[in-house]
């Protein structure tokens, strides 16, 4: 299975107006990532699709390659598809779309199946990699075969006297031959099937990875050996350049990321051609990667079905999703990875979305409300509305300044009572939570213990047990009520009977006079 992602202009940078999706079977469909339905589905293979790759053309056109258990690899112009799909003309099951999106080039060559092929992301996509499983690497002439194809058309459109310009409808039913696609060089790779190859960003280098464990580097488009990768202990099932460094990126059989040196000019084997760092999270094969953020971060899918976003620098996972119910082969971002498309062996196609902008907006607002309230609360202090400042304080979870309003209730001693009966009447929910482990920390010191002890006398007097039982912890939090409830009424004793012994002090001294001897 694979998937890919089209950028067009009707879609707006980094936003994909249209997936295309290969799965087991001979058609390229194109699926609309807005209801993730299948607008069309392209015949032309005769074997099904093993792999796929998207890139932007150098008109724009939104082009896809393709390779296949047939043996071929083949470049297709998806423009009207995706155009269609961003539009929202697209209809399910492929009325709307299919006509105009067609086959370009066919390139013939390979002698297996045809696994891995990657177009160049920039400058139009001039040229293309592919391997299979004849362990042959393939280099691609796409500037070549679009020249070729627009010569075809205009062909095509001359002998049947129309002009599709101003007429599109009658352009899309010409039937367009396929054109070659011209092959700029070829050789062996590896000792087994080639599983993966990638571009790099300049164009001047290809990297291929295979089951014989290793990763190959390839100056472009010549295809001559520029260094070798060694050092996963199972076979290499993805590669990936980055973006913005010299820095390569291998997924493994052995549920490991290894990221290397990159340096065209190490050779064979070369010290250039160092491992940087180890990333281990995967609990599986990790069957695929993409490199995000400008390069900053990486994204992977395994056979664990798990989807991991991973930090280059830091060399660590920074988040982990389920995926899948079952491997996770495909994986395609668009752009910088704003969205991330993810196909598995469950068959189902999933559609990811960075939310990180939403979630700061998010605590932005958090950090407005948060802000307003405090100052809610300072005011209601300052005002002597020691009831709603309490209210605020529970709102914000700040025990000390609940504290604060609850002594200045105590202290009044007209209202307090009433004010302290309506708060620990009225509270529920996350408050009540908030108020009672607030009391159970009160009631540990013995400084503060009295506003504990009259806080929880109202609580029990107003509301039911029923309530505080459902408060969470609520049997642990009694029993250290209990425990230290009953050491404050201990020493609550043992002050009231030395005030005995005082008084007996003080009549020995004949400073305290009886009931009689006062009348």
């Amino acid at each position: 299975a694979g998937t890919g992602t089209e950028d067009t202009k009707a879609g707006g940078k980094g936003a994909p107006s249209a997936l295309a999706v290969a799965t087991n079977s001979a058609l390229l469909r194109v699926f609309d990532p807005s209801t993730m339905a299948c607008t069309a589905a392209l015949a032309g293979h005769s074997g099904a699709i093993l792999s796929l790759d998207a890139a932007t053309g150098p008109n724009g056109e939104a082009l896809v390659l393709t390779g296949s258990r047939d043996h071929t690899v083949r470049l297709w112009d998806l423009t009207p598809a995706a155009a269609a799909v961003a539009s929202g003309r697209a209809v399910g099951g492929g009325a709307a779309t299919t006509a105009g999106a067609r086959c370009l080039a066919v390139g013939e060559g390979h002698v297996g199946a045809v696994a891995a092929v990657a177009l160049a992301q920039r400058s139009g996509a001039p040229i293309a990699m592919s391997g299979g499983s004849d362990k042959v690497a393939r280099v691609w002439d796409i500037a070549a075969a679009l020249r070729l194809a627009a010569a075809a058309a205009a062909e095509a459109y001359t002998a049947a006297g129309v002009n599709p310009e101003s007429d599109p409808a009658a352009a899309a039913a010409i039937l367009i031959p396929v054109v070659p696609l011209p092959a700029k060089a070829a050789a062996v790779a590896h000792d087994k099937a080639v599983n993966c190859c990638a571009v790099a960003p300049n164009l001047t280098l290809g990297a291929t990875c295979s089951g014989d464990r290793t990763a190959r580097l390839w100056r472009l488009p010549d295809l001559i050996p520029a260094g070798v990768l060694r050092g996963h202990k199972r076979g290499v099932w993805a590669v990936a350049f980055s973006p913005s460094d010299r820095i390569i990126a291998t997924a493994g059989g052995d549920k490991m990321i290894k990221l290397w040196s990159c340096d065209p000019n190490s050779g064979n084997g070369g010290s250039g051609n160092a491992c940087l760092r180890t990333l281990e999270g995967h609990t599986g094969a990790v069957l695929s990667l993409c490199f995000i953020s400008a390069g900053t971060q990486i994204v992977s899918s395994g056979g664990d079905g798990l989807l991991v976003l991973w930090g280059v620098r830091v060399g660590a996972a920074i988040a982990t999703l389920d995926a899948h119910e079952d491997k996770a082969w495909a994986l395609a971002c668009d752009g910088d990875g704003v969205r991330i498309a993810t196909g598995g062996a469950d068959a189902k196609l999933t559609l990811w979305e960075d939310a990180t902008a939403a979630a700061a907006e998010e605590e932005a607002k958090g950090l407005a409300a948060q802000a307003g309230a405090q100052q809610a609360l300072s005011n209601a202090a300052a005002s002597g509305q020691h009831e709603k400042a309490a209210r605020l304080a529970l709102k914000l979870n700040h025990p000390h300044a609940l504290l604060t309003a609850v002594r200045a209730m105590m202290a009044n001693p007209e209202h307090g009572d009433a004010a302290l009966d309506s708060l620990a009447g009225a509270v529920k929910g996350k408050a009540l939570h908030r108020f009672v482990a607030a009391i159970r920390e009160w009631n540990a010191n013995a400084r503060h213990c009295d506003a504990a002890q009259r806080c929880l006398a109202a609580l029990l007097r107003l509301r039911s047990l029923s309530d505080l039982a459902r408060v969470p912890g609520a049997r642990d939090t009694a029993a250290a009520l209990r425990s230290y409830t009953q050491r404050h009424f201990a020493r609550a004793g043992r002050l009231l009977r030395g005030t005995y012994l005082l008084d007996v002090a003080l009549a020995g001294m004949g400073v305290l006079l009886d009931d009689e001897e006062g009348k």
